[in-house]
């Protein structure tokens, strides 16, 4: 099953990248990542709240801070981590799926705690940020629909994405290709897959998959 954890991402005790032949992927810490994602993120809200504005019906729209608008964000945040689950095999209810707030850092997760190709782990990054903030202005584009709530999650859903965003472009450009990836706590590795059967079910080599 699932599980909820406070703190920063649990650390595999039976991975060990040094001596497996993982190689590192160079990421800043926690603080910078979210420093630098923020950047991005940024960009990418305001570029789409541009699209909002010019290709749909929607010209103008304010959102009032009251308790119900505070609490649809916060249920946008949740919603937005358990995307990232439901697309880690077995859909996020595997006993490496881990769900945590981690209060020193102010980031929610979502944690597989085993091995995934570098495209899964890719789709697992940008699956939230495509649903909730493309989809529907695409929608919306489409339909010529004027919706204030959908272009509210779409904006916000944006800015929440920033490090996934970020995430995303650091693993395209520095992973190659055929690789596995996995994280140990808050590092990310890779290695070459020849040696792995099916990771994204969850099948490892023996020598690496949760015991």
């Amino acid at each position: 099953m699932m599980k909820l954890i406070f703190g920063k991402p649990p650390e595999n005790s039976n991975f060990d990248p040094q001596l497996e032949g993982w190689a590192p992927i160079k990421e800043p810490s926690p603080w910078i990542a979210q420093l630098i994602g923020i950047a991005v993120g940024a960009l990418i809200t305001v570029l789409l709240g541009v699209f909002w504005h010019l290709a749909t019906p929607m010209r103008n729209f304010k959102i009032e801070l009251g308790l119900l608008t505070l609490l649809s964000l916060v249920g946008i945040v949740v919603f937005h981590e358990l995307i990232h689950a439901i697309f880690q095999p077995g859909y996020g209810i595997t006993s490496n799926t881990y769900l945590g707030f981690w209060p020193s850092k102010l980031l929610f997760y979502a944690h597989y705690n085993s091995v995934l190709s570098k495209q899964r782990f890719m789709i697992v990054l940008i699956a939230p940020f495509i649903l909730l903030s493309i989809i529907p202005l695409v929608f919306c584009v489409f339909f010529q629909y004027s919706s204030t709530l959908m272009c509210a999650i779409s904006l916000f859903n944006a800015f929440l994405a920033c490090v996934d965003v970020f995430g995303f472009i650091l693993i395209y450009f520095t992973v190659p290709s055929g690789s596995v990836v996995q994280n140990k706590g808050w590092k990310t590795y890779y290695k070459i897959a020849e040696q792995f059967g099916s990771p994204d079910s969850g099948q490892a080599a023996a020598g690496d998959q949760q015991r």
